[in-house]
């Protein structure tokens, strides 16, 4: 089984890279653009978040990974990250469709991203997403992506990691 992670960028994927290794996942790279190439690797976090119908069409079975923070949170990040950025990333620029989204634009992106995804997986077959919300204290986002990927693991009850 591959996985994809197809949260927005700011929401935790090179976290989710790090629990997916912690969790026995050994080929996992983070902004991976093209998993069709021959040598891709078994997880895919940090596509394109946009890719994921293309995905799914291409490799049904495979888990898809949704992470979530809180609103307040991720535009905070997204601003840090705006700032520190020499150049708009193009991922940046295609996903909001501007060099310079107003915060309202990019949580209507944000939003709009997340009904969408939750929306088409409903519809075709929940039981290969798998939504996290980051940004908590709490262990149950890892308890919850060890139960897909490894429920024997003694990293489940553990904390979600906690990067950039």
């Amino acid at each position: 089984m591959r996985i994809f992670g197809i949260g927005m960028p700011k929401t935790g994927t090179n976290a989710l890279c790090e629990a997916l290794r912690l969790l026995g996942r050994e080929s996992v790279e983070h902004e991976y653009t093209d998993p069709q190439r021959a040598d891709a690797p078994t997880d895919c976090i940090g596509l394109i978040p946009y890719t994921y119908a293309d995905l799914y069409a291409s490799e049904p079975d495979s888990l898809f990974i949704l992470t979530l923070r809180p609103t307040h949170t991720w535009i905070r990040s997204i601003r840090e990250f705006q700032r520190t950025a020499s150049n708009p990333t193009p991922a940046m620029t295609r996903i909001f469709g501007t060099d310079t989204p107003s915060d309202d634009h990019c949580i209507r992106t944000y939003q709009a991203h997340s009904w969408a995804v939750r929306d088409f997986f409903t519809r075709r077959n929940p039981d290969v997403l798998c939504i996290l919300h980051i940004g908590d204290d709490s262990h149950e986002p890892m308890h919850k992506l060890a139960s897909y990927i490894n429920p024997e693991s003694p990293w489940r009850d553990g904390p979600f990691p906690r990067l950039g």
